[in-house]
C-alpha cells in the first residue's frame, strides 16, 4: 500500500470565520485520503521541529 499524499496547511489568522474554513479544508482533505497537516491539530504553541 502507498502513503497518502501529505500537505501541510499554511494561512494567515486573520480571523475567526478564515480558521474556521481552513479546518474545515483540512477537514475535507483527511476525509479524501489526503494527510493533512494543521496547526490547530498537530501543533503546540512554541512548538519547533528538531
Amino acid at each position: 500500500m502507498s502513503n497518502p499524499p501529505k500537505v501541510f496547511i499554511s494561512y494567515s489568522h486573520d480571523n475567526s470565520s478564515h480558521k474556521t474554513w481552513v479546518k474545515e479544508l483540512a477537514t475535507y482533505l483527511r476525509d479524501n485520503g489526503i494527510d493533512a497537516i494543521l496547526d490547530q491539530w498537530d501543533l503546540a504553541l512554541g512548538m519547533v521541529d528538531p
